[in-house]
């Protein structure tokens, strides 16, 4: 019982009304402006991370089609010359059949 007592007593101390310091109300106005402020910055880096990954992701993209156009070039580049070096075996090998004696 006693320790219930001691307890009440110190909750009641506790929870004792207080009147607040004179600069509490500034203090509390002054710590919502800052989170106000906090908040605004927040809002304004996320924006930019927004906007940083685009730029990034169009840029990566742009480089991937400028990719692929050149390996198409490229490929374009290999076939004319395939079809050349082709062309030129094919009439090598058609004027030597056409010389043999026999025609075959």
């Amino acid at each position: 019982m006693n320790q219930e007592i001691d307890l009440e007593t110190a909750l009641r101390r506790a929870l004792k009304r207080e009147h607040p310091r004179a600069d509490f109300a500034k203090r509390v106005l002054a710590r919502a402006a800052e989170r106000r402020r906090q908040a605004a910055t927040r809002v304004w880096m996320a924006i930019a991370a927004m906007l940083v990954a685009g730029v990034l992701i169009a840029a990566g993209m742009r480089n991937y089609e400028l990719q692929r156009e050149a390996e198409a070039q490229k490929a374009g580049h290999d076939l004319a010359l395939a079809l050349r070096i082709t062309s030129a075996k094919l009439h090598l090998t058609h004027r030597m059949i056409r010389r043999r004696p026999d025609g075959v």
